[in-house]
């Protein structure tokens, strides 16, 4: 068994911000400064926007689980739905707790705080403006911000909750099951953390073959969740949007994996430590076959610590700040 130890997605070193850092482990007692990037080639990818269309709040968006996807390459597919869980809090096997899931949802969800609206000379406007009823969320992910280039992020899919009366829902983990078993799993994760910027998140995946638990990775991120401050209020500050793209991988690599369990939740800051469970969102899955050859495993002593560049943006008028903030639509 060859298990895939953390993957922190790499930051772009451009001038003085803050530090972000990665811990990973087999449990939330054990992790420990880890680096890296995506350890394998994978021989297929899944983007979330070929999978299930556009992110726009339609009838089919949101939508209930299961859903299934198609993998390239003649993988076979991917089934994705919401992790039942009974009254309380659960245990996850990495000593991750969730509590009893209330109001989630699986959901598409574009990577975006705003789009070039050409109108009036151009400008920067809320996605949501320039395509009605896009759901977005302007996280820790790719995104081409690029003058007179209107199109959104990276597609991602999100398990998100959205309480009634005010109060916030919980999200439950998500279940990917491989009906043809596959030897490696990795995605790209980050947190919800409503209008919170660079926040800090804990994520756990689980991995199972047809015997059961075949292990688990646990991650502790920080300055990595909620709202990239960089992609924040460009109309005040006179500069174009530009993408944190810097969000962790976590995955595992193991013969025969049949389904994986993910799950994350927000830990806000620093200054501010308070933990939500608004949800977690997901980039392109990325897999390899069974019998492929399994990445080279890191040591979790192995640390690297880099910088995020750019200096993090003046806050957003409260109006805006409203629209780019938790999952925005019209």
């Amino acid at each position: 068994m060859r298990k895939l130890r953390i993957l922190v997605g790499l930051l772009a070193v451009t001038g003085a911000g803050f530090a972000s850092t990665v811990e990973c482990g087999t449990s939330l007692s054990n992790v420990a400064a880890c680096s890296g990037a995506s350890l394998f080639t994978p021989s297929a990818t899944l983007d979330w926007g070929s999978a299930f269309g556009t992110a726009v709040i339609s009838g089919s968006n949101p939508f209930n689980p299961p859903a299934a996807a198609t993998l390239p390459n003649s993988l076979g597919t991917v089934d994705i739905s919401l992790t039942s869980l009974g009254p309380g809090n659960t245990t996850l096997p990495g000593q991750v707790v969730v509590p009893y899931p209330q109001a989630d949802q699986l959901q598409r969800v574009d990577n975006a705080a705003f789009l070039w609206n050409s109108n009036s000379g151009g400008f920067w406007d809320s996605p949501s403006d320039v395509v009605p009823g896009l759901s977005y969320y302007g996280g820790h992910f790719g995104d081409d911000n690029s003058p007179t280039n209107s199109s959104d992020g990276d597609n991602l899919l999100g398990m998100t909750a959205s309480g009634s009366g005010g109060q916030l829902g919980v999200a439950a983990p998500m279940t990917l099951t491989f009906p043809q078993a596959v030897s490696g799993v990795e995605f790209r994760i980050s947190s919800i953390s409503g209008t919170n910027t660079d926040t800090n998140f804990i994520a756990e995946l689980d991995a199972y073959n047809s015997s059961g638990l075949i292990g688990d990775e646990v991650i502790s991120a920080s300055g990595l969740g909620g709202l990239c401050s960089t992609l924040l209020n460009p109309q005040t500050n006179g500069f174009d949007p530009v993408a944190c793209d810097d969000a962790p991988y976590i995955g595992f690599a193991a013969a025969g994996i049949t389904k994986v369990v993910v799950y994350a939740y927000d830990t806000g800051t620093s200054s501010q430590p308070l933990v939500t469970q608004q949800g977690f969102l997901i980039d392109s899955l990325r897999v390899n076959p069974t019998g492929s050859q399994g990445p080279t495993i890191p040591e979790p002593g192995d640390a690297l610590l880099m910088l995020s560049g750019l200096a993090v943006l003046a806050g957003c008028p409260n109006q805006i700040r409203r629209r780019i903030a938790g999952l925005c639509r019209s």
